[in-house]
């Protein structure tokens, strides 16, 4: 134990010199650390300071484990300081347990702690770290202290209130640039010409009916099914999509047994079929289909 990293030590250190979060520790011989905390430090840290959940040694009253389990983790924000001020006030630091309460409340909100209604692992922030101070306020009867304290709270909640103004207008401009999408597609669907029943039915009914002279695994007969659903979804409606879904099925059902009847027959009517499906699709319903969004495939021979 020549070079021991003190925790409580090194932190303080920290708080005091005003470095960033990225200092490098400080090491203290065995001899100094001794002069500082004495040899009980020592060999209850040895026994006690194994890490472990901050909550779970906080609820345990274990100081020195929860000073070293927060010192080796390094968590700079509020939490972090909060618990090292616990940790440093219950082995009777109270000079640097107040440094590290001032050092949780000038890193207020960094943890997201202050933001949550649950606080954070039972506590809330910044309202605990203020009542800290005050209680040293009270102690040291420091009045210019109760004045800056009450300064900084001010402009602390201040900020909160600010930061917290600015989310819920952010959220409000979501909603209204939300809100203004919607409305602009629906008035793009009310300018729209409203589709024919009729029309529907039949070109959903033709995509329906190719399916079924065409190999039902192939790549095309899944687009065309999804084609013939994007027609039928033309009515948002299921009252009004049910009956054209199945008047469409009608007209594919019927398609699919003529030309399965013509082929047996061998004659041209069943070429004349194809090709009029074809006809069918790639012209009046791709272009009925246009003007609705609906996009179809070319089909060839």
């Amino acid at each position: 134990m020549k070079n021991i990293m003190l925790g409580i030590v090194h932190l303080s250190l920290f708080i005091l010199s005003g470095c960033a979060p990225s200092y490098k520790p400080i090491y203290m011989s065995q001899e100094e650390f001794q002069k500082n905390f004495g040899n009980t430090f020592i060999s209850t840290c040895v026994r006690q300071c194994s890490g472990g959940n901050f909550k779970s040694l906080y609820d345990a009253k274990n100081w020195y484990g929860l000073a070293y389990a927060e010192y080796t983790t390094g968590s700079y924000d509020d939490l972090g300081f909060y618990y090292m001020g616990l940790a440093a006030e219950n082995l009777n630091f109270k000079e640097m347990s107040q440094k590290y309460y001032e050092a949780a409340l000038r890193n207020s909100g960094k943890s997201g702690c202050g933001t949550k209604s649950s606080g954070c692992d039972g506590f809330s922030f910044p309202a605990d770290i203020y009542t800290k101070l005050d209680k040293f306020a009270q102690q040291q009867g420091h009045p210019n202290y109760q004045a800056k304290l009450a300064s900084d709270k001010a402009a602390l909640d201040a900020d909160l209130k600010k930061r917290a103004a600015a989310i819920a207008e952010d959220e409000r401009k979501q909603r209204a640039q939300m809100q203004a999408a919607k409305d602009a597609e629906a008035k793009r669907k009310a300018s729209l010409p409203k589709p024919d029943i009729n029309q529907i039915a039949k070109c959903a009914g033709y995509l329906y009916g190719y399916t079924k002279i065409n190999n039902p695994l192939s790549e095309t007969n899944k687009r065309l099914i999804q084609e013939a659903n994007d027609f039928l979804n033309l009515f948002e409606d299921i009252k009004d999509r049910s009956p054209i879904a199945v008047k469409a099925m009608n007209i594919g059902n019927g398609l699919g047994q003529t030309y399965f009847a013509t082929a047996q027959n061998g004659n041209m009517a069943n070429v004349y079929l194809v090709q009029n499906m074809r006809n069918v699709i790639n012209n009046e319903c791709a272009e009925y289909g246009h003007r609705f969004g609906v996009e179809t495939i070319k089909l060839v021979n």
